[in-house]
This record gives C-alpha cells, structure tokens and sequence, in this order.
C-alpha cells in the first residue's frame, strides 16, 4: 500500500467523523468574533482613478500616444467630446457594475 493510499484512508475516516462535544466552546469563540466590517464604498473609485493616471502616465512615454494626439488636433472638437462621453459612460457602466457586484 502507498503512502498516499493510506494518508486518504487516514483522512477520509477523520471527516466522516461526527462532531466532537467542546463544552459550548465554539459557540463562546464564535460570540466573540468582532462584527464584519463594511468596505468603504470609495476605496474601490480611489483605486480606479488611481490605476487611470497610472496608466495615463506610464502610455504618456508610448509614441502610438502621439499619434492618436495628432489624429485627436485634426479631428473637430464634437468628435473629441463624443469620444471623451462615451469613455465616461463606459467607465461609469464599469464602475457600476462593480458596485453592484460588491468587487470594489
């Protein structure tokens, strides 16, 4: 017989164990517990914003940046916004979801 055969036999016979009486000494530990603390609903927004300028700053350095700046100056200036609106839209759709997801 294996090690491993007579480790899973070991195991396998603890947890089909039934409880072992403790005296209410969970049920003490258990009362004990501090209250679960609630995320601060910004934390996940300063994280975002932050990891936006992170990367604003780090593709500052990028030369395809200077192109798209350069398609952006000869572009006109509804074209820009339209863009600008419907990055905020989608970041703000991110966001949200998020929330609601409780991932931030």
């Amino acid at each position: 017989m294996s090690e491993q055969d007579a480790f899973e036999r070991w195991l396998s016979n603890r947890t089909q164990q039934t409880y072992i009486e403790d005296a209410g000494f969970t049920d003490q530990v258990m009362a004990r517990l501090p209250e679960a603390t609630h995320q601060n609903s910004y934390q996940g927004l300063i994280v975002a914003i932050a990891t936006l300028f992170a990367c604003l700053i780090a593709a500052w350095n990028v030369p395809v940046l200077g192109m798209v700046f350069d398609l952006l100056a000869k572009a006109n200036v509804v074209s820009i916004y339209s863009i600008g609106l419907v990055g905020l839209v989608v970041g703000m759709a991110a966001v949200y979801y998020s929330a609601r997801e409780r991932l931030i």
